[in-house]
């Protein structure tokens, strides 16, 4: 077997965890979804529901992501 490749596994949680910033951030700036929007906003500190503020957060949550999925792949294939 060959492990897991970290920067694939790092890319595909950077680009769900934007992904999902994306469709909160637009539904807050519907006016749905305000509980989970601030939520979410108390973890991400340039998450806000304006299109500036929905960028920022998926930009954010896409290099918090990819970290953690790329340093999670690269500790599975060092310990397994």
């Amino acid at each position: 077997m060959k492990g897991l490749k970290p920067n694939a596994l790092g890319m595909a949680a950077g680009l769900l965890s934007a992904l999902c910033m994306l469709v909160l951030g637009l539904l807050a700036m519907g006016g749905y979804y305000m509980d989970a929007f601030q939520a979410m906003q108390a973890w991400h500190m340039w998450f806000d529901a304006t299109a500036l503020g929905v960028l920022l957060g998926m930009l954010e949550a896409f290099v918090v992501s990819f970290v953690g999925g790329y340093l999670f792949g690269w500790l599975y294939n060092k310990f397994a």
